[in-house]
């Protein structure tokens, strides 16, 4: 149990979960709810969004750039984002 606790506070499997569940919640709201097809653009969005603060993490000096805290509010807002397109 102490090893996935220690897992978990990772900064990359955090963001990875994040964006695996924003994939995952795309999915099940274009499906089940709004019966629409989803452009693989659209369900990408959270997956591109990692990639960014992937490469972003790799390269930047500033601490406040990296924190995964802002990459996985960002995933959550780009999420939204799609499926607020196709609602309205």
């Amino acid at each position: 149990m102490r090893k996935v606790i220690e897992l978990l506070k990772n900064d990359h499997v955090q963001a990875s979960i994040v964006s695996g569940a924003c994939i995952i919640i795309l999915a099940i709201v274009f499906k089940k709810i709004l019966h629409q097809k989803i452009t693989v653009l659209e369900d990408a969005v959270p997956g591109y969004i990692f990639t960014v603060y992937e490469a972003v993490r790799a390269k930047a000096k500033k601490r406040i750039i990296t924190r995964p805290l802002l990459w996985n509010i960002a995933m959550v807002v780009g999420t939204g984002l799609v499926i607020l397109r196709h609602v309205i």
